[in-house]
């Protein structure tokens, strides 16, 4: 969880969006991170997938593979 939380504060730092984390209820190890406020879809995806692989975030996956959703606000 440490290293998912430094990844986020770098994003932070580089992009200006503050990310969250969370994990399931019943299930201590199923952590999502979310993410408001994109301006620029593309370019967070990127500095993302570039802090990822960095920090060495899919070491703390094993086998589970990791995977984007993208939701709006409902109108």
């Amino acid at each position: 969880m440490t290293a998912v939380r430094a990844m986020q504060a770098v994003l932070a730092h580089r992009s200006g969006v503050c990310g969250e984390l969370q994990q399931r209820r019943d299930d201590a190890l199923t952590w999502m991170e979310v993410y408001s406020g994109i301006a620029d879809g593309a370019a967070f995806e990127a500095a993302l997938a570039d802090a990822v692989v960095s920090h060495r975030i899919a070491a703390l996956t094993g086998s589970a593979e990791r995977h984007l959703e993208r939701f709006v606000r409902c109108a």
